[in-house]
């Protein structure tokens, strides 16, 4: 038992004295180290003590990006007897940026990983070569066959040398980032949408992926409630209510209002029936005083208190992100008097005294938008694409000329679906 603890004891030194000497290897040659701490399987809180360590030594560290898959740890553990335990040594591997040196940063002790695991890497990484890698080492002695057990990493890896590529990972190495699987598609995953910029991108985000503020309903503030009678806690659960909107809310101005479809229990001894809540419409005139125009749109109560609230209806709509608006009408409008502002105010020029007023007034809200922004803000995902389309056509792209003719074809589809109004039969009572 004692052999056993004084074994380990000097083989921890041996390691320590070596990481020592490693680490002045670095920081004399002013090297970067490049890691990819979520590209390993089972070396997560190894590395990060590592990297913990370099960086308290004063060697600059990098995490790899984009087509930068780096091997962070190997197989060619060194089996040691740590009291009663059996541990394994493991070597921990960085890559120096924009070469292909690899090098040798440290160890950590841990036990032995799953037999499946190895499917995942290159076979015979056991054989790996580490007295070969230096800092000024050349192409590193690696004993690793391009053949792995995983189909869909081996396409992964085929042109991919002295890197290990891990299971979810595209050419990229975006996918290698990821602990929990592969990132879901998106619009903008491939295809004309990921050419769009990002100036759209940000509208997208503000109108699709922003929480809209509550409107149905009143959320409750704190993590959790007890109730008053029986004393029992529970979670607070804020969940927004599921909202409708029909093609007749993108003609108006609702304030954030939309339909809500439920159920109503009308009589305490009949089933529940089917019920939609529509919000009051009316008609009324607004003003917009850059755009020095009336309009008459379709309003609701909540609308017009907005609008009251925000003193003024320019104020109401610069102010609420297009989440809160909804209405495709009220979001073309606020495109149109953002335009009207960069451009500055040529409606008023008749009166140059409200013109400068005016702009004065509003030049705060053109402090959060860039031109591009502006350009880009309010469209739609068809007519971003039609527009990516254009752009492309007039650069000279050939590959533009026939536009993503299935994008289309589905956009127009979807465009063309009628309302769910539309469909309702309203049939005259045989008196």
């Amino acid at each position: 038992m004692q052999e056993a603890l004084e074994r380990s004891r000097a083989i921890v030194a041996k390691v320590e004295a070596y990481q020592s000497a490693q680490v002045e290897k670095l920081r004399a040659k002013n090297a970067v180290v490049i890691h990819g701490v979520t590209n390993g399987l089972y070396s997560h809180v190894g590395l990060e003590k590592q990297i913990r360590r370099l960086v308290a030594a004063g060697v600059e560290v990098k995490l790899a990006g984009a087509n930068e898959i780096v091997l962070d740890w190997s197989f060619n553990g060194t089996s040691i007897h740590c009291g009663q335990k059996m541990r394994n040594l493991w070597s921990i591997i960085c890559r120096l940026v924009n070469t292909n040196v690899l090098f040798e940063v440290g160890f950590f002790l841990g036990t032995p990983p799953h037999p499946d695991a190895l499917q995942w890497f290159y076979e015979e990484a056991t054989k790996m070569c580490t007295t070969g890698i230096t800092l000024e080492g050349e192409n590193v002695p690696l004993s690793f066959r391009n053949e792995i057990a995983d189909s869909q990493a081996q396409t992964v890896t085929a042109g991919l040398q002295y890197n290990i590529c891990h299971f979810g990972c595209d050419q990229s190495g975006r996918g290698a980032n990821l602990l929990y699987g592969l990132r879901k598609s998106t619009k903008f995953s491939k295809g004309l949408g990921a050419l769009l910029p990002p100036a759209y991108r940000k509208f997208w985000v503000e109108w699709k992926q922003q929480q809209p503020a509550a409107v149905h309903y009143v959320p409750k503030d704190g993590m959790f409630q007890r109730e008053d009678v029986t004393g029992l806690v529970t979670p607070i659960q804020n969940v927004p209510l599921p909202l409708i909107d029909p093609p007749e809310a993108h003609h108006g101005i609702w304030g954030g209002e939309a339909v809500i479809k439920g159920f109503q229990k009308r009589n305490q001894y009949k089933r529940r029936v089917p019920h939609f809540w529509v919000p009051v419409l009316r008609r009324s005139v607004v003003h917009s005083r850059v755009l020095n125009d009336y309009m008459a749109v379709t309003v609701t109560d909540r609308t017009l208190e907005q609008i009251h609230d925000h003193h003024g209806f320019d104020h109401y709509l610069l102010k609420t992100p297009a989440c809160d608006l909804r209405s495709m009408l009220a979001i073309k409008l606020k495109k149109k008097i953002l335009e009207e502002l960069a451009a500055g105010c040529p409606k008023l020029a008749s009166d140059p005294i409200k013109q400068q007023e005016y702009l004065r007034e509003y030049a705060c809200y053109l402090e959060q938008y860039t031109p591009e922004e502006i350009e880009w803000y309010g469209l739609t995902y068809g007519e971003a694409i039609s527009k990516l389309i254009e752009q492309l056509k007039e650069a000279g792209i050939r590959e533009a000329q026939d536009g993503d003719s299935e994008a289309m074809k589905g956009l127009n589809d979807s465009s063309s679906s009628s309302s769910w109004l539309s469909k309702l039969s309203f049939k005259p009572k045989n008196w």
